[in-house]
Order: structure tokens, then sequence, then C-alpha cells
């Protein structure tokens, strides 16, 4: 697989320009800096990974996160779900709060039809479909290897003919049989990976070859922005949720080219210098030092994390996900230019 360094230097090829890591040309300024950036845990200490290292700021709802350039009509929203051994009990927790999460979105003020919601793994899920069995790639089927007791189950394309959900879904129905991945996968975890060649345009969108997915398995879920005469499109907002018990050591790259990559691939339709990652939202259950074992402390991520406009962090340990998901409509409401009053 071609390394992020090679993608973003085919980039700059294209663009008539040079890129290093320290080379910002190829973007338009944006924000740096997680906001938001916490660990809930169920103890009475709440402390993230790393103490000295990783500040533990407590979520603001009534904090400007600067994030925000417009107010989002649309929404996209991905799921990274780590499928490799252990994480069973961590995806039945995960689907007992999706459908409420996603309710309470909707009362934001997104507009009627507005979400795609997709799943993927954390490497390439042979569950799926044989033409779509690569990472990255939208789930819309699971099997008995990839989760206990289970046989085969086609869960998409789903109501509307996409292998990513909307608005018409049953979330309850749809979203637990794609969520529900199993802990058969590869040990060689690669979330920020599947993210970029989840956003990667496929075969029948693309419009530079080196950034094709060559596939259609995610078409239409990405929507960016574009201008056409006097019609514009501010395109969806974007919310990545990452649920993982390790740290992303095995994706190409590092946390600032992921940074780079994804910011091109957020750029305009029409446009052929990079965006912003304006509103989009990083959320994300790592392990935290309550229940990570040294190796697994997830300190790539963290510093990712740390880097992209909007993020917040909850404990993959935690008994259920309840608190981190009403915390999560927060700040992803703030990375889509809306207020939002917690209920008290």
């Amino acid at each position: 697989m071609k390394s992020l360094k090679f993608l973003l230097s085919a980039a700059s090829i294209v663009l008539g320009c040079s890129y290093s890591p320290e080379n910002s040309d190829l973007m338009l300024s944006g924000g740096t800096g997680g906001t938001a950036y916490d660990f809930e845990t169920d103890s009475e200490s709440s402390s993230g990974i790393m103490e000295e290292d990783v500040p533990s700021t407590s979520l603001d709802l009534g904090a400007d996160t600067g994030n925000a350039i417009f107010q989002c009509r649309d929404l996209d929203i991905l799921f990274i779900i780590d499928n490799s051994g252990s994480m069973s009990d961590d995806q039945d927790k995960l689907v007992q709060e999706i459908p409420l999460f996603i309710a309470k979105l909707m009362e934001l003020g997104l507009g009627d039809n507005s979400l795609h919601i997709g799943v993927i793994s954390t490497d390439d899920y042979l569950g799926n479909p044989v033409e779509c069995n690569n990472l990255g790639a939208l789930v819309t089927k699971v099997n008995t290897g990839y989760y206990p007791d289970s046989i085969p189950v086609m869960c998409g394309p789903y109501d509307e003919g996409f292998n990513f959900m909307t608005n018409v879904d049953d979330l309850e129905e749809s979203f637990t049989c794609a969520a529900r991945l199993g802990s058969n996968g590869s040990g060689s975890e690669k979330p920020i990976e599947a993210l970029i060649e989840a956003l990667k345009p496929g075969q029948s969108e693309t419009v530079s070859p080196f950034e094709s997915r060559h596939d259609n398995c995610n078409e239409n879920f990405h929507r960016r922005a574009w201008t056409t005469g006097d019609n514009n499109y501010n395109g969806a907002g974007l919310a990545v949720i990452i649920i993982t018990d390790e740290d992303d050591t095995d994706s190409a790259g590092n946390p600032e080219e992921w940074i780079e990559m994804l910011k091109w691939l957020r750029r305009p339709l029409d446009s052929q210098i990079s965006g912003t990652l304006n509103n989009t939202t990083f959320l994300a259950l790592l392990p935290n030092n309550q229940c990570a074992t040294a190796g697994f402390i997830p300190v790539k991520l963290e510093e990712f994390l740390m880097m992209v406009p909007t993020s917040y962090v909850g404990s993959i340990c935690d008994k259920d996900y309840t608190a981190f998901f009403d915390k999560a409509v927060g700040v992803v409401s703030k990375g889509c230019g809306f207020e939002y009053e917690p209920e008290p």
C-alpha cells in the first residue's frame, strides 16, 4: 500500500509545488490544537493517559472551539471500530448507545435526510463481500468468522440502497448489525489509515487517480463542498468516532502526515488546494491508564487528536458509554456550528 508521504508527494506533483511535513503551501490555514480533550472513567479519579504529557481538559460545552465555519445541514458520521481480539464486549456496549446519540444529534437542527452513517473496521474486513473486503470499505456484511455464535448476515445495502445508513434506517437494527464486527480481525490495527482510505473518492467519483479507492464501496458517503456556476454546497460536517483498545502503530505515516492527508481529502470537489478540518469532529474511546497495558498506551492517537481542531476522548474501559455519548453530542454540535444546552 502506498504510504501517505507518497500520496502527498503525488499531490504536490499535481499541484506543481513541493511537499514536506514542514511545508504548508498545500493547505489553507486551519485551527490546530485539540479542544475538549478529556478522559472519562468510572473511578473518582479522572486522569488521562500519560498525565505528565497529555493535559486532561474538562469539556466545556459553552466554549467556542472556532472549528465551525458554517452551520451544518448535513452530517457524515464514520465509526472506526477495532475488530481485533477482546473487542466484542466493547462493541456490545457501543451499540446500546447509538440510537439515542443519533436522535439527539437530529434535534440540533440538521436538515431532513441529512445523515450518512458508516462503519469501518481497523483492518481489511474479510467479513464484507469480496469486492469490498479491503481497508476502509464500509461494512455491509458480517459473518461467522468475525463474531462468535453468529451466522453470515447481510446488514446492507441499507434502506436507501447505499453501503451506509441514513435517516430512514432503523438504527437499532442496522447499526447493531454492522457494528458487531467480532474480534477475530488482525492484530495490526490501522484506524487512521482506514479513515483515510474510507474518505477517498471511489472510481466513479475520483478527480485524481492517485487518491482513488479503486472501487465504489463507499460511493456517495463523504459529501464534500462544491461550486458550480451560481450554485454551491458547503459540504457535510464530518464526525469521526474511533473505538479501539490499542494505539495506532501500524498506519502508514505519522500524525502530521495524517493531518495533511485528511485536509487534502476534505478539500472542495472543484479545488486543487488542500482544505481544512473545519466542521470536522473527532471522538474516541481509547484505553487509559486504568486499563491499558504497556505498549497499548495510545501515544500516536493522542498526538493526532491533540492536533485536530475539535476532539473529545473517553475511556474504552468504562462499564458503559452513556456519559461519553451524552457529552459527545455537545462536541459534535460545536463542530457543526450549533448551540447546545446539555440536559440538566
